[in-house]
């Protein structure tokens, strides 16, 4: 008489543990790809982001002291871009700027913690008039003949651009990178501003020192700066902030 054998209840058992084991194993998996898909995708829009930012922002920036060639404007630059209180003091200062700290800044830490860190600050301001080619931080062209103020600052984790027509009188503004929408790995945030202003103050047409906007202040050589350096601390996601910096030379602050 033939036996019939078949799965012991050990058997079983045996099978279902190896089975869990298994299934972890490829949970575990996902779980660790679907967290370096998004680190992956926050790095992106990092790099994305601050390709845009220094691009329109340097573009902006170098505009500084611009006005359209014509006979009536040759020698005149004292004369349009009349002293502004507060912004700029001197007659023909085409670039501003202030220095201050942000205190008590939230930086994320891949633990899922949070510490509160110290960061620079500063703002900057140009001035120009509008012409051929020429554009304001908002995207739109700069009208002819009209004198325009754009200042970069920070607001709430945010690179802000403010745009002032001082021919019209009215103002508008617009965030460039930044954001603290969604959850901490999605978001973006530019957590520093420090800008170092390029000074001739020999007058040979070359920068031989950098200053902060207090020491320039002091000095009262506003009118000697001829380009900026801006570091901005930006934070994607969890990732430790990272310092993107930009060159930008003002060829017609002269």
């Amino acid at each position: 008489m033939n036996r019939q054998t078949g799965f012991s209840l050990i058997d079983l058992m045996i099978s279902m543990v190896i089975s869990l084991v298994v299934v972890g194993a490829i949970g575990s998996m996902y779980l660790n790809m679907k967290e370096s898909f998004v680190t992956q995708q926050a790095q992106a829009e990092l790099q994305d982001s601050a390709r845009f930012t220094g691009t329109m922002m340097t573009a902006i920036l170098r505009q500084a002291g611009y006005i359209p060639f014509d006979a009536a404007t040759v020698g005149r630059k004292d004369d349009i871009f009349t002293a502004i209180t507060g912004t700029f003091p001197a007659a023909g200062q085409v670039v501003s700027g202030t220095e201050a700290t942000l205190s008590s800044v939230d930086v994320y830490q891949e633990d899922g913690s949070t510490v509160q860190q110290s960061f620079p600050d500063d703002a900057i301001s140009i001035r120009f008039v509008g012409g051929t080619s020429m554009f304001d931080c908002l995207g739109g062209a700069a009208p002819d003949g009209e004198q325009l103020v754009e200042r970069f600052s920070l607001v709430s984790s945010a690179l802000q651009c403010n745009h002032t027509n001082i021919s019209t009188s009215t103002t508008d503004s617009d965030l460039l990178v930044g954001q603290n929408l969604g959850s901490r790995k999605e978001q973006i945030r530019v957590v520093g501003m420090l800008v170092w202003y390029g000074l001739d103050t020999d007058g040979n047409l070359s920068v031989d020192q950098y200053r902060r906007a207090n020491a320039v202040n002091s000095a009262g050589a506003w009118k000697q700066v001829k380009s900026a350096a801006i570091i901005l601390t930006v934070q994607s996601g969890e990732l430790a902030p990272k310092n993107l910096t930009y060159v930008v030379h003002f060829p017609n602050a002269v």
